[in-house]
């Protein structure tokens, strides 16, 4: 399992999550927004911040 921080600035406002990679899978949670998951891709740093993005948007 690997395990890392992502950020993403949205409207002047900072948001952080903890991405995890395991079995294949990628899931981004926040305390504030939840999770979300997606199979893995060739770059998952940039395939967790679309994840958070979509969280934010959810959340609003």
């Amino acid at each position: 399992m690997t395990r890392f921080e992502v950020e993403v600035e949205k409207d002047g406002k900072l948001y952080q999550a903890t991405a995890k990679v395991e079995d294949g899978m990628l899931t981004v949670s926040s305390v504030n927004l939840g999770s979300k998951s997606a199979s893995v891709s060739s770059n998952n740093n940039v395939l967790a911040k679309l994840l958070l993005n979509e969280l934010i948007r959810n959340a609003g």
